[in-house]
């Protein structure tokens, strides 16, 4: 695999101006992150004054032109891509992404010109509204793992219990714990357990099986609590569950 770079693409400027959308770095979001996973890269945040835990998508935002990240709407454009981070105060991102199946350049896009932040607290791109909720400890109390699921209740108008499966939330990435949608962790990792409440901590097996880590998550940055009040995370919404006596 050869990189080549690197080399700063901008592309066309999509401007934001719906009523009520904030750019993403003037919305007074706080722990700005990337999440990577094979064939995509969540942005993350928690907005609204601490009160949404927001994630979008952002191949929803862009598509990738000869390794440029150039803005459209359901782009599909970080297929190919990684090694993503965030630059400039979280204003720029910068990717490797493929020009072939072989060559990689560097690649760098301005997200305060395609991403915002609505009013409901969520990060959005052309007419998509990523997903969120409010944060999984602020939202959340009497949590308890079941296993490789996580069962609590949630707040939506009154409290609601539900479960759900963390193997769909977070993946394993060569030792180490890290929200990925679909992630399937529970393949090579074991022993997990919370720690201080909302940390998940496991035993993780690296990339090619020859040596075992110990690795934690936190959970507040991935799993929120929906509208409906379900433990969620991603696209994935948590199931009833009777929780009497918990």
């Amino acid at each position: 695999m050869a990189f080549a770079g690197p080399v700063d693409v901008t592309g066309e400027v999509a401007v934001v101006s719906c009523d009520g959308h904030k750019a993403l770095t003037q919305a007074g979001c706080t722990d700005i992150h990337v999440v990577w996973a094979p064939g995509t890269v969540h942005l993350g945040a928690t907005c609204n004054d601490g009160n949404v835990l927001t994630a979008l998508d952002l191949n929803a935002c862009y598509i990738n032109k000869d390794a440029a990240l150039i803005p459209q709407s359901n782009g599909g454009g970080f297929s190919s891509c990684h090694s993503c981070e965030l630059q400039e105060d979280n204003q720029k991102l910068k990717c490797a992404c493929g020009a072939d199946s072989a060559t990689f350049w560097y690649t760098t896009v301005n997200l305060d010109d395609t991403v915002f932040v609505n009013a409901n607290g969520r990060l959005g791109c052309w007419d998509h509204e990523g997903v969120g909720g409010i944060p999984f400890s602020k939202g959340c109390s009497g949590v308890e793992l079941a296993g490789t699921s996580i069962q609590g209740y949630c707040k939506a108008g009154s409290l609601y219990c539900t479960t759900l499966e963390l193997p769909a939330c977070i993946g394993n990435n060569d030792g180490s714990l890290n929200p990925w949608d679909g992630g399937g962790f529970d393949k090579n990792c074991e022993r997990c357990h919370l720690v201080d409440g909302f940390k998940y901590h496991c035993q993780c097996w690296n990339i090619d099986h020859t040596s075992k880590w110990e690795t934690e998550v936190d959970l507040n940055q991935v799993i929120y609590a929906s509208d409906s009040g379900a433990i969620s995370c991603f696209n994935t919404i948590g199931e009833p569950l009777n929780c009497w006596g918990m």
